[in-house]
């Protein structure tokens, strides 16, 4: 009987499997984009990624909320969803991570994130709310799947 091993992002942020011999995974080509709250007002924009990402873990300076959609449409119409509510289905929302003081580093499995516009471009469309008026910067770390 074969069990499967599964995958572990170490210290130096390698992702590495027990695989055939001299294979190993690792993120090479990791980047990581921020998105700043200056003032830390809630913000809705777009940022200059790729088509499609796979983003793996995010980090916050400071508490807040960090929505990333399918469309500037979808991101419109969820724009005053609150926090306490589920969005509706079919929402566009692709991503929804919310940091806390106790929390303000989240890690999990490579979630895909796509522009779906009827023009796609490299632009995610994104919601960025702090949890308070002070500056916070949110950490998206992904690697680029689509350009």
């Amino acid at each position: 009987m074969t069990t499967a091993t599964p995958l572990v992002r170490d210290a130096t942020s390698q992702l590495s499997a027990e695989l055939p011999a001299g294979v190993v995974l690792n993120w090479a080509f990791r980047q990581a984009t921020a998105i700043v709250s200056p003032s830390g007002l809630a913000l809705q924009s777009t940022v200059a990624i790729a088509r499609c990402i796979k983003v793996f873990n995010i980090t916050a300076t400071q508490p807040c909320r960090l929505r990333l959609y399918s469309t500037t449409a979808h991101q419109a119409a969820d724009f005053s969803r609150l926090v306490t509510s589920y969005p509706p289905q079919f929402s566009g929302l692709l991503l929804e991570a919310i940091l806390t003081t106790t929390n303000l580093t989240l890690d999990f499995p490579a979630v895909e994130v796509c522009n779906n516009e009827s023009t796609p471009s490299v632009n995610i469309a994104y919601s960025l709310e702090p949890a308070s008026a002070i500056a916070t910067t949110a950490t998206l770390n992904y690697i680029v799947t689509q350009v």
